[in-house]
C-alpha cells in the first residue's frame, strides 16, 4: 500500500480565524508570552515570535503530506491521525467545542495533513510503527485541515484520493490505540501535535464544572 496517496499540487490556504480558535495564544501578545513561559523549551526554536510560528504552521499546512483521519470519541474529541510514513495512528485530543462545530460524530474523516520528522528524532512512546513503514522517520505532527482552512473543495478533492481502506485502518488502530492507553492523546494544537501523548489534565475538585 503506497504511504502517500494524496495530490500535493493541490495547496491549501491557512485561515487566521480557525487557527486563531484552534491557537488563540499566537494571537494575544500576553497570551503568547505565557505559551512560551509553558512551552518554549518544546519548541525547535522557542524565542521566535508569534508571526514565526503563524508562517510554521501555514508552510506545513500547504507542504505536508495528506492522510486519513478518524474521529474514535466525540467527547472527548479525540481523533486519530494515520500516517502512511509510518503506518501508524497519532492520537489527538481536541476541546470538545470543535465537535459541534464541525458536527462530528465516532466515525467521521477528516483530512491531516502530516510533517515527518527525521528518523534521527527520538520515537514517542505513543507512536507504534506498523509492518507498512518506510523506515524514513521516527515521528510526524498531524494538522486537521478542516480545523485550519475555508478552502472546503481543496480538502474534499485530497479526501476523495484516499483510499476507503485507509480509511478503516485509521480508525482501527485508532480504537486498538484507545484499548491499549485509553484517552491518553497529544495536544491537538499545531505547535504541540509532534509530541507524545499525555494525560488529560484534570481540574482541581473545588473548580470542577458541574
Amino acid at each position: 500500500m503506497a504511504a502517500r496517496t494524496i495530490n500535493n499540487a493541490l495547496t491549501l490556504k491557512l485561515s487566521n480565524q480557525k487557527l486563531k480558535a484552534l491557537q488563540p495564544e499566537l494571537y494575544s501578545a500576553r497570551s503568547w508570552q505565557k505559551f512560551l513561559r509553558e512551552n518554549g523549551y518544546r519548541l525547535s526554536a522557542p524565542n521566535e515570535d508569534a508571526d514565526h510560528w503563524k508562517s510554521y504552521v501555514e508552510e506545513n499546512l500547504r507542504q505536508g503530506d495528506g492522510g486519513a483521519a478518524a474521529v474514535v470519541s466525540a467527547s472527548p474529541l479525540l481523533i486519530a491521525a494515520y500516517s502512511g510514513e509510518l503506518d501508524c495512528v497519532a492520537l489527538l485530543r481536541f476541546s470538545d467545542q470543535f465537535a459541534a462545530k464541525y458536527d462530528l460524530k465516532t466515525g467521521s474523516r477528516l483530512l491531516a495533513i502530516n510533517i515527518h520528522l527525521e528518523w534521527n528524532f527520538f520515537l514517542p512512546e505513543d507512536l507504534k510503527p506498523g509492518p507498512r513503514q518506510t523506515g524514513k522517520y521516527r515521528n510526524f505532527a498531524p494538522l486537521i485541515a478542516e480545523f485550519l482552512t475555508d478552502d472546503a473543495e481543496v480538502v474534499k478533492q485530497k479526501k476523495a484520493e484516499i483510499t476507503d481502506a485507509l480509511w478503516r485502518r485509521a480508525e482501527a488502530l485508532g480504537r486498538e490505540y484507545l484499548k491499549q492507553n485509553g484517552e491518553k492523546a497529544r495536544d491537538g494544537r499545531p505547535l504541540l501535535c509532534h509530541l507524545p501523548a499525555k494525560e488529560a489534565a484534570k481540574a482541581p475538585a473545588k473548580t470542577r464544572r458541574r
